[in-house]
């Protein structure tokens, strides 16, 4: 057996006897996430009312909305991967065409081009 293997089998039953699922516990936070966003809608709108431990009213604060969008964007992009594969982040971009050669000709400003496609000429 390979050391990478032996290793994911050590991880994994490290795993295991911590009764801790990675994956369970991403799929829970997600879905407190979106409960605690719920709760931001409904306070925007002014459908729920909270109290901080003073008895003031808690207003409602966008800098805390976004931020859980963005953690549920993290934690949604980290489950992705188990459902689709991933895509490359990089873009190979392969341009075999050939370089166009430009003549300049006596008149200023003329130019001839070999090998460049003209939109006009078939």
């Amino acid at each position: 057996m390979s050391e990478k293997k032996r290793e994911y089998h050590r991880s994994r039953s490290a795993l295991i006897r911590f009764k801790y699922d990675p994956l369970e516990e991403l799929v829970l936070n997600h879905k407190r996430i979106l409960a605690k966003i719920e709760e931001q809608d409904l306070i925007r709108e002014g459908k729920l009312i909270l109290l901080d431990s003073n008895g003031k009213q808690r207003g409602y604060s966008y800098e805390i909305h976004m931020n859980l969008y963005d953690k549920l964007t993290k934690i949604s992009e980290a489950l992705i991967r188990y459902s689709y594969a991933r895509v490359p982040e990089t873009v190979n971009v392969n341009d075999d065409r050939p370089n166009v050669l430009i003549i300049n000709t006596t008149k200023k400003g003329e130019q001839y081009k070999i090998g460049d496609v003209d939109e006009d000429t078939d």
